[in-house]
Order: structure tokens, then sequence, then C-alpha cells
């Protein structure tokens, strides 16, 4: 099944599926009335990040192995690097900065990567070790990074601000919080708001025989750069796939249950403290919802259990 999808420039997205192995570029026609496969990228590919600034492909692949790509000329991209840390399968990627980028695995490894200012390479220059696979990870507006080890814990982790590190300029992650006991399931996804705060998404796991439901999505409030619990949002009756922000202020949830669920922001007394509440529920799709993305034009699209790509339209704020 399709493991990414990103979009790219040019009213392009792109897929990616790690049974055949291979990335797929997608163009919008002229009239917007649909898209065509324009290109395959071959690779051992699974999660998938996108920088747009140089517009480069960063492909995490089941070998361990992930794999940049560069576009030289429209729709053709070539690979010019790639980096060998990892021992298992690459997992999750984020970009922490225009220099750095995070990559995690299911050999339990959360890697830093920085690009070099001498040749243009990219080296490891940390390596975390967890003692579960690492399924998801972000990384915040202060280049903290967060990230979940296929359980129900958030670990967050801030640049250590030793002074003859700093005076040495070696850049080092250390534990700055972890988050627990809300989530009784899986961690599934992650995502910071335009205001700071972060939301979870939850995923049923296993025990055993016992099968342990998680569909809730968590906010967390950001209190001078420090996370509390703030809400537990409820209505979705499968394990959620993505969670991401739309650009109106609301945020939006994708599940296995068919659905996608607008929250947006509720009307209260106190200002300092954010309440979420549910806005729209689209529930007019008949397969379960992956890789939820918003596209430039604001419209949504996602992955289907069905590997089709999906697209919704925004009309004055339903879709």
């Amino acid at each position: 099944y399709i493991m990414s999808l990103v979009e790219l420039s040019n009213d392009r997205i792109l897929t990616a599926c790690r049974k055949d192995f291979l990335m797929k570029i997608f163009q919008e026609d002229e009239d917007g009335t649909g898209y065509k496969e324009v290109n395959k990228i071959k690779g051992t590919c699974g999660c998938v990040l996108y920088s747009k600034e140089k517009n480069r492909i960063f492909s995490g692949g089941a070998d361990g192995v992930i794999s940049i790509f560069e576009e030289r000329k429209l729709n053709d991209f070539r690979k010019i690097m790639t980096l060998s840390s990892h021992d298992k399968p690459v997992n999750t990627l984020a970009k922490i900065s225009d220099d750095k980028i995070v990559s995690g695995g299911a050999d339990c490894r959360l890697i830093i990567w920085k690009l070099s200012d001498l040749d243009g390479q990219f080296y490891n220059i940390q390596t975390i070790t967890m003692d579960r696979m690492i399924t998801q990870v972000i990384a915040l507006f202060d280049s903290r990074i967060v990230f979940t080890c296929n359980e129900g814990i958030i670990y967050i982790y801030k640049i250590d601000d030793n002074f003859e590190k700093q005076q040495k300029e070696i850049t080092e992650y250390i534990e700055d919080q972890v988050l627990k006991d809300k989530h009784k399931g899986i961690v599934s996804c992650l995502c910071q708001l335009n205001n700071g705060y972060m939301v979870s998404g939850g995923s049923d796991k296993t025990e055993g025989k016992k099968t342990i439901k998680d569909r809730n999505i968590i906010v967390w409030r950001n209190e001078n750069n420090y996370y509390f619990y703030n809400q537990t949002l409820k209505g979705h009756n499968g394990n959620i796939s993505s969670v991401i922000q739309l650009r109106d202020g609301s945020f939006a949830s994708s599940s296995a249950d068919h659905t996608i669920k607008i929250w947006k922001l509720k009307k209260q007394e106190n200002e300092e403290i954010f309440m979420y509440e549910m806005a729209y529920d689209l529930r007019e799709f008949q397969h379960g919802i992956y890789n939820l993305i918003q596209l430039e034009d604001d419209r949504l699209c996602a992955t289907s259990s069905k590997n089709q790509i999906v697209f919704w339209r925004n009309r004055s704020g339903s879709y």
C-alpha cells in the first residue's frame, strides 16, 4: 500500500510504495480536472521528506538507507547521495532546519544528520538509541524534536545548551520532557500547531490476546516551552492515521474509520488556554484514509486503504 504522500512544487504530488519499490510523480492537468502520472523513481522507498527550497526528495528505505534525489530538470529526479547508518527500515523522516534532518528506524535509532558546508554531504552527528523502534518524529519550531516508539509515550529532546559544547559548535540533543499516561494504546501521529500546541493521535495496541483501544486525539498545551495535557478529543471509531495543521487555524485528523474530522477553536472566555471542538465530520468516503495533507490550493489530499489518491475541495470553510 501507499506509505507516503507529499506535495511537490508546480502542482505535483508524489506517492511512495514500499511493496513495488517505486515513488510516482503525478502532475495536475491544466484544466484542473485530474492528475496524470509523469514519472517513476526506483528505490526501496517508504517514508518521504520533500525539501522545497532545494527541490530534493529524501526517501527512507526498507534496507535502512536514506536516498536523496535532486531534480535536475522537470520531473527528472536523480540520486545524488545515500545515508547509511540504520540497520533496519527507516520509518520516519523530518526536517529540523535547512542543514539538519532527523530519521527514525525500526532499529530503535533516532539519527541527527547535518549538511556539511565543506563538501555538501550529510553526516551522522548523533545517534540516540531507544528500547523500541522509532515510529514517528517531528521537529518543533524551536528545533526540538518529538518522537514516539511504538507505544503510548511521547519523547521530547532539546539541544544541549552546555557552554563548552556550544563553544566547540557541537550540536547534541538531550532528553527534555516525556509525556505519558494519556494514550493507552500507541501514538500513531504527531503535529505541532501554529499556536505552539501539539496534538497526538492514538491507535489500538495488542497485548497477548487483548486489544487495548485508543482512538483519541490528545491536545497538549505549551507553557514556556513545556507541554502539559490540555484535553482529549473523541469521535473517531478507528485508528488515527494523520493529524495536520490547516491554514485557517483549525486542524484535521484522518482515520481507518473512513472519516476526516476538522477541529476548530472553541469560543471561550479564557483566552490563555485554547480548547478545540469538532467543526466538520467528512463521512462520505468508503475506505480507510491515510497520509492526509493540505495542498497549496487548500484542498485536502490523502491515500486510501484501496491505494487510491483522494481529494476534497474547500468550499467556504467546508470540504
